[in-house]
């Protein structure tokens, strides 16, 4: 069906606390691998965004910028730093600025997922950070690909899974390659050749870098020697910053202000002649919401939660997956009236059911990477679970902002398009 929603009237709702669904019908961040790849004319299955959130250009492009800054939600651009800041970049005469959802759940491994597939989380079964995989027998954490108390890399296929079978869809960078398109992505280093990267950029040139100069100055330099294609610049600051700090604190503004004053820098300079024919975007692939201890669980602690369960949750802990020993009504029950000013919870099937992870019908794979129940998180709450005897006794890195979930702070991003050269001075 059809949306006829307007994020911009969403946002300026201020009602940021409030839950919102996802757009899967061209206003999520899952329409923007369909779009770049029309704009590079290759065939690619999806739905492209939906008209006006691309800005209008009357020349085709042979190179498309798309930089990713993992948690930049509309939260943060709309704050007054936010927004001196934007304005300064991306001035609005010069650029088109929109606003998508992010998917269900609002996590990383499931987001790019569909960013760079096209596919809604129910096509792609990327459901989670970390899912309980059958076919393994174990909990996996999504984005290492490796069980959760193992701290290898992509260990899952060492155990018979297979890529193909873990993500079997085409995904972007595949399209382009058998196209003869390029496509590269710069990555910070410790994060070259990590399960969840190996799966949606195999057949991407992958350039690392230390930190954001050498990012810049790579881009600078791919830019200088006229490459075509595809460049994804992959930025993850923002994120461990909020998580421990929390989304609105004066860590998380300096760090947004030190990205933005070296993309201004990185503006002034590239060359003229290396701007044209380039078009630049910039996302995100989710928010984050501000938490507090006061409004943090532990099920640990919780003895008539704990023992309702057969396993710890997956997912995490503002999208939390149960798989119960008790009957389902009772819990249910049960769940609300103890924490129900917390938590919405709904049966597995009638999450499917609201289109939360868009197609209403899942293979049966899938459906048990879900449980039997999910809780989504309300306002600053979050349950603290957890597979790691060692975690248990250290104090936790996600502290004071989270995501996952489907308030406005965790599913609402910003969407920039321009030509390169209508940026740079």
């Amino acid at each position: 069906m059809a949306s006829k929603v307007d994020l911009g009237k969403l946002a300026m709702s201020g009602k940021f606390s409030s839950f919102t669904r996802p757009y899967y019908d061209g206003l999520s961040i899952a329409s923007i691998a369909p779009t770049i790849a029309r704009l590079l004319n290759v065939s690619f299955n999806g739905i492209e965004l939906k008209q006006g959130n691309l800005v209008k250009v009357d020349k085709d492009f042979n190179h498309v910028v798309l930089f990713v800054v993992d948690a930049f939600g509309y939260n943060l651009a709309r704050m007054k730093q936010g927004r001196e800041l934007l304005n300064s970049a991306f001035p609005r005469s010069k650029v088109k600025r929109s606003l998508l959802t992010s998917v269900f759940p609002s996590t990383t491994a499931t987001a790019l997922t569909s960013m760079f597939t096209g596919l809604t989380p129910s096509e792609h079964g990327m459901l989670g950070y970390t899912l309980f995989l059958r076919e393994v027998g174990t909990a996996v954490n999504m984005i290492s690909l490796s069980p959760v108390n193992d701290w290898g890399r992509s260990r899952i296929f060492d155990l018979g899974f297979t890529p193909d079978r873990l993500l079997p869809c085409k995904k972007l960078t595949e399209a382009l390659s058998q196209a003869g398109v390029p496509s590269r992505l710069l990555i910070r280093s410790e994060l070259k050749g990590s399960g969840l990267s190996t799966l949606l950029y195999k057949f991407s040139e992958i350039i690392p870098y230390i930190s954001m100069s050498d990012m810049f100055l790579s881009l600078s330099k791919i830019l200088d020697e006229r490459k075509d294609g595809l460049t994804i610049v992959y930025w993850d600051g923002l994120d461990p910053i909020e998580h421990h700090y929390g989304p609105f604190s004066e860590e998380t503004r300096f760090e947004m202000y030190l990205f933005f004053l070296a993309l201004m820098k990185f503006f002034k300079k590239v060359k003229r002649r290396s701007a044209n024919d380039v078009l630049l975007m910039l996302t995100s692939d989710h928010g984050q919401a501000k938490i507090s201890d006061e409004t943090s669980f532990n099920v640990d602690d919780i003895q008539w939660l704990r023992e309702s369960l057969l396993m710890p949750p997956t997912g995490e802990g503002r999208c939390a997956y149960m798989y119960l020993r008790r009957d389902i009504r009772n819990f249910e029950r049960q769940f609300r009236e103890r924490l129900g000013r917390y938590f919405s919870i709904m049966e597995t099937r009638e999450s499917i059911s609201k289109g939360l992870y868009g197609k209403c019908e899942l293979p049966r794979e899938y459906l048990e990477r879900l449980g039997d129940v999910v809780a989504i998180a309300k306002g600053t709450s979050k349950l603290l679970f957890t597979y790691n005897i060692r975690e248990r006794s250290e104090p936790p890195f996600v502290r004071y902002g989270s995501h996952g979930g489907l308030t406005l702070d965790e599913m609402l991003v910003p969407f920039i398009s321009a030509p390169l050269n209508s940026l740079i001075e």
